[in-house]
């Protein structure tokens, strides 16, 4: 890894714990693997909670937003970010 990508990751990173906006990373099988603390502040769930389990097993409910639940399901689907 060259200094340019190390600095880039770094950066990203720091963004991703910074922002007030709720960040979830995932593994490939869609499986939480981290969370930011704007995550926990608007969800009320730890990283320690959810760690391991599918986003959409805990966060959707009947009055969740198909559109926004679409959106996300095609985001993991095809490995990208999605932003609702």
């Amino acid at each position: 890894m060259s200094k340019n990508q190390h600095e880039q990751i770094v950066r990203l990173s720091m963004i991703a714990e910074l922002t007030s906006n709720a960040v979830i990373v995932t593994d490939q099988s869609a499986q939480i693997t981290w969370v930011n603390n704007a995550f926990t502040r608007i969800t009320g769930y730890t990283l320690e909670e959810v760690q391991g389990k599918i986003p959409g097993h805990f966060l959707q409910c009947e009055k969740s937003d198909p559109v926004a639940i679409a959106v996300m399901r095609n985001a993991v689907e095809k490995g990208e970010s999605a932003r609702v």
